[in-house]
């Protein structure tokens, strides 16, 4: 009689939907669906968002994970829109310099108590990485993957200039002496070549040389412009030497975007240039081996001025979860899975970008194994620098650019554009409203 009680009453307990594990009652898991609008090329692959789907299945086999993948502006604009009518998605991924635009209008949450929750995570990142992912002191995601500025250059190029091919120019005096060294102007080939178009390029581009002689963009609280000062000063003088007192870099650069001098430097019309990561996977694309690379192409840490520190800037992306989610912890926690250390660092291997995480870093040897320089972009990771991740952003950039042009196109000296540029800006920043 009595087993049949017993019986009875787990059978009873199972018809209710319930169950003890631990003596914890638990709810039959319901029917969940999370869905991320993420950047295009990352759901070309399993890492880091499908592969992290199938992990999170096997604890969670309840929650459905739809994403959906854009290029660059769709997927913000498509966030703004889907947010503001409240039907947003639940995960979204921000672009660093998005983020105080989207954490100021609430597009996304804070997360700052379910990253406290978990200090190992919150201390694994890389301390300016996890900073610049904070608005007003709040976090407001997680890192995924980042970049850096380096200097790049053809290695037979320097040969035919007689120089070593495996030895940078250190300093800004080096940098113009030796791309006078590799300018031939009349063969097409030219010394050094930076952006100078009309787009954020130009001007993400220029501040690395800004933060070496200890200059900044704006004031640490975001409400004054800072970069027409000396360091902002001698800093574009250097594209203005570059350009128009040694010739090395050609003034059609204030009339191509930034691929095309990419492609520019790729047919060898280039000697140097800045450059967001290396070249790797498009040689890979030629069928160069990773020996042949090297050979081919050098990277080194930018060249600093005389008294200078050194510096670079980085860009990349946070992903973030959005107001309008009914399960933030629960996409918090299938956040986490597409940040752990070996889903992140097989995305990061595949398409050679930088990692933001302590422990990533421990994998170097897996990283030089198909990030050729990769030792160089670890070098320079400690003194990178970030663009003010505040709403008004594009409108100071867009000021920046037009005095670099104003400068380079010898309409205004350097100092002058700058401080014009200063005055723009400050006006912007007088209206913020955050």
């Amino acid at each position: 009689m009595k087993k049949l009680l017993v019986i009875f009453f787990v059978l009873f307990l199972t018809a209710g939907g319930f169950v003890f594990s631990g003596g914890q009652k638990e709810a039959a898991a319901e029917q969940i669906t999370l869905t991320g609008l993420v950047r295009n090329y990352t759901v070309k692959q399993d890492p880091p968002w499908y592969s992290a789907v199938k992990t999170f299945k096997i604890k969670h086999p309840n929650v459905e994970i739809k994403l959906e993948g854009l290029p660059y502006n769709d997927q913000r604009l498509k966030v703004l829109i889907a947010v503001g009518a409240g039907k947003g998605p639940d995960i979204v991924q921000v672009d660093c310099i998005w983020l105080g635009e989207f954490a100021s209008n609430n597009i996304i949450i804070n997360i700052s108590d379910m990253l406290n929750a978990d200090p190992n995570l919150k201390n694994d990142y890389i301390d300016v990485f996890r900073k610049s992912a904070q608005w007003q002191g709040k976090d407001y995601g997680l890192w995924l993957y980042t970049d850096v500025r380096m200097l790049s250059w053809h290695k037979d190029l320097f040969k035919k200039a007689g120089l070593d091919p495996n030895a940078a120019p250190k300093t800004w005096a080096e940098l113009r002496a030796t791309a006078k060294k590799v300018n031939w102007p009349d063969q097409g080939i030219y010394g050094y070549a930076f952006p100078a178009f009309s787009t954020d390029h130009t001007a993400d581009r220029w501040y690395p040389f800004l933060y070496m002689g200890g200059g900044s963009i704006l004031s640490k609280d975001y409400t004054k412009a800072e970069f027409n000062s000396p360091a902002g000063t001698a800093a574009l003088q250097l594209l203005v030497n570059l350009m128009d007192v040694d010739k090395v870099s050609p003034k059609d650069l204030l009339g191509i975007q930034e691929k095309d001098v990419s492609n520019g430097f790729k047919a060898d019309k280039y000697s140097m240039m800045i450059k967001v990561g290396e070249f790797w996977k498009d040689y890979r694309k030629k069928g160069l081996t990773m020996k042949q690379y090297k050979e081919k192409i050098g990277v080194a840490p930018l060249p600093i001025p005389e008294g200078g520190k050194p510096a670079t800037g980085s860009g990349g992306w946070i992903a973030g979860i959005t107001r309008d989610s009914k399960y933030p912890k629960l996409a918090f926690e299938f956040l986490k899975t597409v940040v752990a250390t070996r889903n992140m660092a097989d995305f990061v291997i595949a398409n050679g970008n930088i990692p933001t995480r302590k422990s990533m870093l421990k994998l170097e040897n897996e990283y030089l194994a198909s990030i050729p320089y990769f030792n160089v972009a670890k070098e320079v990771l400690p003194t990178t620098h970030f663009r003010p991740p505040i709403p008004e952003y594009m409108q100071i950039s867009a000021q920046i650019v037009d005095a670099i042009q104003k400068a380079l196109t010898e309409e205004m000296t350097p100092k002058a554009s700058l401080d014009k540029a200063a005055v723009k800006v400050n006006e912007i920043l007088a209206k913020r409203k955050w």
